[in-house]
C-alpha cells in the first residue's frame, strides 16, 4: 500500500512538537511503544495530564495497550453516592445500557422532587409497586429497590461505612443486601468509588471483548475457572478498572452505561 502524504506529513509535526516541548518517552516504553503513539496518548490526555503514569504503567506491561489508550483515552470517574449507584446497578441488571437508561429516566420522573440519597430512599418506599413496575422494573427489581431503600432509611447501611471498606469488606456487606451480586458490587466500585483496580470478571461486555483482544473463544473462556480467568489480569494491577474499560470499549466503541451516563 502506498505511504498516505497526509499521514507521513501529520506523524512528522507530532514527532517536532515532541521534540520541540523537550519530553521523552517514559523509561521502559521507549521500544516497546512508538514516538507516534505516545504523543497521541499525551494529546489524548491533555487534559486529563493525572492519567499520564496510568497509561505509563499499562503500555509498560502490554506495550499493545498502547494503541487502544491513544484512540479511546483512559476514563476518569466521579465519586457518587452509593445508594443511587446500587439503584442503578440494580436496575442496570442484565439489560443493556439503552434499556437499562431508558428506565433511569422514567424513574427520574418519579424521583425528580428528592434531592439527598435519603429523600430519594424515602421516595422508593413512598412508591407503589405498580409505579416502579410502569417505569419498566420487574417485580422482582421493584422488590430489591424497596429493601434496599428500607436499609438505608433504617441506618443499617450508610453512605460514608460503605465508601470507607475495602474492596473484600464491601463486596462481603453488599452480597448479604437482596438482589446484589458480585457485578453490581463491582459496577458500584467503578462508576461511584472511583477504585482502580476492579477486574467485573462477569460482565459480558469485559468478556467478549477479552475475546476480541486476546484472540480468546468463547467456547474457551467457559472453561476455565474465574481464578485462571482472572490470572490473565494480574499483569495489569493496581489499575484493571482501566483495562476493563478499555475491553468495553473494544466490545463496542460506542458503550453505553447506565451507571455513567443516567441521573439520579
Amino acid at each position: 500500500m502506498a505511504p498516505n502524504p497526509h499521514e507521513e506529513s501529520q506523524q512528522l509535526e507530532e514527532t517536532i512538537n515532541f521534540k520541540k516541548r523537550k519530553l521523552t518517552k517514559p523509561a521502559g516504553i521507549t521500544k516497546q511503544t512508538s514516538l507516534h503513539v505516545w504523543v497521541q496518548i499525551e494529546n489524548k490526555l491533555a487534559d486529563r495530564k493525572e492519567l499520564l503514569p496510568v497509561a505509563q504503567f499499562l503500555c509498560q506491561r502490554d506495550c499493545s495497550l498502547s494503541p487502544l489508550i491513544a484512540e479511546y483515552g483512559l476514563p476518569q470517574f466521579e465519586r457518587q453516592s452509593v445508594f443511587p449507584s446500587l439503584m442503578k446497578a440494580i436496575v442496570s441488571q442484565q439489560l443493556s445500557g439503552k434499556a437499562a437508561k431508558a428506565i433511569m429516566q422514567r424513574l427520574q420522573v418519579l424521583l425528580q422532587d428528592t434531592v439527598t440519597p435519603i429523600e430519594t430512599a424515602r421516595r422508593i418506599l413512598d412508591l407503589e409497586e405498580t409505579q416502579l413496575r410502569q417505569s419498566g422494573l420487574s417485580k422482582r427489581k421493584s422488590e430489591y429497590l424497596k429493601g434496599l431503600a428500607q436499609l438505608f432509611v433504617e441506618g443499617t447501611l450508610q453512605d460514608e461505612k460503605l465508601a470507607s471498606l475495602s474492596d473484600d469488606q464491601l463486596m462481603s456487606r453488599l452480597l448479604a443486601v437482596r438482589g446484589v451480586g458480585e457485578w453490581t458490587v463491582h459496577m458500584l466500585m467503578i462508576f461511584a468509588l472511583q477504585r482502580e483496580d476492579v477486574l467485573p470478571s462477569g460482565d459480558l461486555g469485559v468478556r467478549k471483548g477479552a475475546e476480541k483482544y486476546f484472540g480468546w473463544s468463547s467456547g474457551q473462556q467457559r472453561k476455565w475457572k474465574k481464578a485462571e480467568w482472572e490470572a490473565h489480569f494480574d499483569k495489569y494491577r493496581p489499575y484493571r478498572t482501566y483495562v476493563s474499560w478499555l475491553l468495553w470499549k473494544v466490545n463496542s466503541p460506542q458503550f453505553v452505561i447506565a451507571m455513567q451516563e443516567a441521573e439520579l
